[in-house]
């Protein structure tokens, strides 16, 4: 018994040896993708660097400097949920929507630049990144505001970064516990309001915009809006400043409502606020069909439907399907795309004489198509 016993124990050790052996030479480390956590525009031994130091720190762009000519340019201000992480790559899970909305316009005619900061308020991006930013405004170009999300917690520790809540005109002198330098706090809508005055006074257009909304839901199986609060009061701002709103909040809120909590949950990374890709995209589409129902201005930058559907001709009212993805649905480096799946070779499934067209094309020019289509039920999802 003790020899069959010694046996099996033989058995189990060289089978787990072999194992782990052939697991090594079969498994490479570049099979696993490698997350790199970024949080250092997002710490607090940022904020408070920024509050101890005379010295503006720097967008990581220069404002201004993608300028074309005599084209204008529009530049976007807010948090995390505009640009994630100091390099804005995705390499932590979460995207910002400004590092999507820049392929939704014509770069021949106008370029964006994402100077949002995460981690940062309406309060502290105004006192510390606002003035370097503005410097690089020139008549006629456009700057979308978009603050909400940092603006609660305390006013004089730790990140130190609220506003007082509402669109008052009071203030409140605090003292920093960290540091013991003095500050006067202004509301939320005070510092959009200072946001606005300094707009103007270099000659350009500002946007307003409501807070991404996040994966919190209600009773009845709805996304909870801000339009009591952050929302609401960006609002009263565009409005008494006689400005544009783009209620950005609400847009992505009724796509989430029809996806569910189990689509939604796609769109988000890691917590209830930031934005995986698909989440991102979803919500830079949402502000460029925002800027399109009212017929900004900024518009007409937005690209021509014509040109990126790549000669896809619509007939009548007849719906079109459009297919996004990678090689294994439209391989680009063959003379054509008989060989993946969302070429031709999928075209007779459907009835195109009567029915639809057919076309395979990159996310922008979907988004593109979606927002000068009237089709009903045609509301852009990606997939």
């Amino acid at each position: 018994m003790k020899r069959l016993f010694s046996f099996i124990v033989c058995v189990c050790s060289v089978s787990f040896i072999m194992a782990q052996s052939i697991a090594k030479d079969s498994i490479k480390m570049e099979d696993f993708p490698i997350v790199k956590i970024q949080t250092i525009a997002d710490t607090i031994s940022v904020n408070i660097n920024d509050r101890i130091s005379p010295k503006i720190r720097k967008p990581l762009l220069k404002s201004g400097s993608t300028r074309r000519g005599n084209n204008p340019v529009a530049l976007l201000i807010g948090d995390s949920t505009v640009r994630n992480g100091w390099d804005a790559d995705g390499s932590n899970g979460q995207w910002g929507w400004g590092e999507f909305f820049g392929a939704l316009f014509d770069s021949t005619k106008i370029t964006i630049e994402n100077h949002a900061l995460g981690g940062t308020s309406s309060r502290t991006f105004y006192n510390n990144q606002w003035a370097a930013v503005k410097e690089g405004i020139q008549p006629g170009d456009f700057i979308l505001i978009q603050f909400g999300h940092n603006d609660g917690g305390p006013y004089d520790s730790g990140r130190a970064r609220a506003s007082i809540p509402g669109i008052g005109h009071d203030s409140l002198l605090v003292t920093i516990k960290e540091t013991g330098v003095h500050e006067t706090v202004y509301s939320y809508g005070e510092y959009l309001r200072k946001f606005v005055a300094e707009i103007r006074a270099k000659g350009a257009f500002p946007i307003m915009l409501s807070f991404t909304p996040r994966n919190a839901w209600d009773g009845n199986g709805h996304i909870v809006r801000a339009n009591t609060t952050y929302g609401k009061w960006a609002k009263q701002i565009a409005e008494a400043e006689k400005i544009p709103f783009v209620d950005l909040n609400s847009i992505t809120a009724a796509k989430f409502d029809a996806f569910g909590p189990a689509k939604v949950n796609e769109m988000f990374y890691a917590d209830h606020i930031h934005t995986s890709e698909a989440g991102a995209k979803l919500n830079a589409a949402s502000v460029a069909e925002g800027i399109l129902e009212q017929q900004l201005p900024l518009a007409k930058y937005l690209r021509n439907k014509t040109k990126d559907i790549r000669g896809t001709a619509r007939k009548g009212n007849r719906p079109v399907v459009f297919v996004i993805g990678d090689s294994t649905v439209h391989n680009k480096d063959e003379k054509s795309s008989e060989d993946s799946w969302g070429g031709v070779r999928c075209c007779p499934i459907f009835l195109t004489t009567k029915k639809s067209a057919w076309k395979t094309m990159p996310w922008p020019a979907v988004v593109a198509a979606r927002l000068s289509t009237k089709d009903a039920g045609m509301g852009f999802v990606p997939l």
